[in-house]
């Protein structure tokens, strides 16, 4: 009985950490919450009374990913036409698979303590690891990473131009698993607590000072170049953004608002959201036509988000075949265009099916409007007035690796462009910025964010945002942005970091005492 007494009691303070690590999240982002809030959970799970740690794992696992991603819930409900049964039983498969990466730190952690390898040394590295795994395996899902519990406090965040977001989980991870190691030895001596969490307090206090010289640093270099820029949020409902009898309302809406800007700011480039057009690009002449001439009209570049047909082919009269893509086009002022990029990491199961011979039920069960696109294959960069940048679609910004593919050979800012109108009012587009903006440091260039719905912002190579429009709001954002001569080391080393925690983690589970 006192077994069973015990196990509800790890449990509940599994639990406890789950709820608690959500306010380092959006919307509070208290971000000191994120170094302490993981010790219930570490304690229950490393007490040699625990006997199922897995169990505790899985607890923690279940109630965090459901909390923090339960704005999949609405996407599905609402717009997805989805029962709230079948979504909500949706995010909690999800949930379950997430939780499973967690159950396996638990039981590795759990081996290494018997092996004798200290909880603070193994946590950080196995954590870190997992969450590099889960970014990538089966298309990968890199959301809810402990990282970005920082996303309050940009000093620590400074570290990811070095380590990527990865880095900043790991420092997290490190600090929590220092203090409940502290609580355990305690007992045994302060010289215990002191030899394993001075190590953690100096490996602390260096991040800490980096961030503060970096930023000092960043803030001091004047700028090669500046461009203006004119940000277009249209905040176009989803269930009117493909309606036949709302195409011309919305596309004069986006062509209202750009003259205005064109007229008072008189920008070097407007840029529009994911999908802005509600028609397709050079497949509808009339509309394709009005928006050419519109551009030529301001005398100013559009890049915006449109949906393209492509290689299309004929059976007599007939179109045998084609394909889709989800792309960003740039219109230049002579009403041409001068570059498309073609998302290369799609949505799975939004944008299209995966291993779809073998799920070819899915899209019939789901009644989520699932897309058929094409994926890119190519890293292509804009040019505008000289300066060079890449244009990440929606999803694609919570992938480190992908946004530091365009910059190998230089470049100058990132864009990204998305339609978080999906996630409704809920958290899910606070978190889509905190990611992206974490893909500005890592890279050290400026970040230019447009979103159908909201949150519009540009946030500069630190990370800090400089402006921003909020939530369910229709209006431009006018700004001149700053050009800096920097770089990153992650951005030349790309995940090595990463790498690296993956070899010492497989050295720690094959290491025999």
């Amino acid at each position: 009985m006192k077994t069973v007494n015990k196990s509800y009691r790890f449990y509940l303070l599994s639990a406890l950490s789950a709820v608690l690590i959500q306010a380092a999240y959006p919307p509070l982002r208290v971000s000191v919450l994120g170094f302490i809030s993981l010790v219930p959970f570490f304690y229950s799970l490393i007490k040699e009374e625990n006997q199922n740690p897995a169990r505790t794992a899985l607890v923690f696992g279940v109630v965090f990913f459901f909390i923090n991603q339960f704005w999949i819930y609405h996407s599905l409900h609402y717009y997805g036409s989805m029962p709230a049964p079948s979504a909500i039983a949706t995010v909690m498969i999800l949930s379950f698979y997430e939780s499973l990466y967690v159950v396996l730190f638990s039981i590795l952690v759990k081996n290494m303590l018997k092996k004798g390898i200290p909880f603070t040394l193994s946590a950080p590295f196995l954590w870190t690891s997992l969450e590099y795994l889960r970014g990538h395996l089966f298309t990968g899902f890199p959301w809810s990473l402990t990282g970005y519990t920082q996303t309050g406090a940009l000093v620590t965040l400074q570290i990811a131009d070095i380590t990527s977001i990865y880095g900043v989980s790991f420092l997290v991870v490190l600090v929590n698993a220092s203090i409940t190691e502290a609580l355990l030895l305690y007992k045994r001596g302060a010289y215990r607590v002191l030899l394993r969490t001075l190590p953690v307090i100096v490996l602390l206090a260096l991040s800490v000072g980096y961030g503060y010289y970096r930023l000092s640093e960043i803030d001091h270099t004047g700028a090669k170049k500046t461009i203006k820029v004119s940000l277009v949020q249209g905040n176009i409902e989803q269930d009117v953004k493909w309606n036949p009898d709302y195409q011309r309302e919305v596309l004069d809406t986006y062509l209202k608002l750009t003259k205005e800007a064109a007229d008072k700011f008189h920008p070097d480039l407007v840029i529009w959201p994911e999908s802005a057009l509600p028609f397709y690009y050079g497949s509808e002449p009339e509309l394709t036509e009005k928006l050419n001439s519109f551009v030529k009209e301001i005398n100013t570049p559009l890049l915006t988000g449109s949906m393209l047909v492509r290689g299309i082919e004929f059976n007599g009269d007939e179109v045998s075949d084609y394909r889709v893509t989800n792309s960003a086009i740039l219109i230049n002022t002579d009403g041409k265009l001068s570059y498309i990029y073609d998302k290369i990491h799609l949505v799975p199961f939004g944008e299209y099916v995966p291993l779809r011979r073998f799920l070819f039920f899915f899209d019939k069960l789901v009644p989520v409007g699932i897309g058929d696109f094409s994926r890119g294959t190519a890293f292509v960069k804009g040019k505008i007035r000289g300066l060079r940048f890449c244009t990440v679609i929606c999803f694609e910004a919570a992938f480190p690796e992908l946004v530091k593919s365009f910059f190998v050979d230089g470049g100058d800012f990132i864009v990204n462009i998305t339609n978080d109108g999906w996630f409704g009012k809920t958290t899910g587009p606070l978190q889509h910025l905190d990611i992206a903006l974490v893909r500005a440091i890592e890279n050290r260039k400026p970040l230019i964010r447009v979103a159908n719905t909201g949150v519009s912002a540009v946030v500069e190579p630190t990370g800090r945002v400089v402006k921003k429009i909020g939530l369910f709001k229709r209006g431009v954002l006018n700004e001149e942005v700053e050009i800096k001569p920097l770089d990153s080391l992650y951005t030349r080393w790309g995940d090595l970091f990463s790498y690296l925690c993956l070899i010492i983690s497989g050295l720690f589970i094959f290491y025999k005492n």
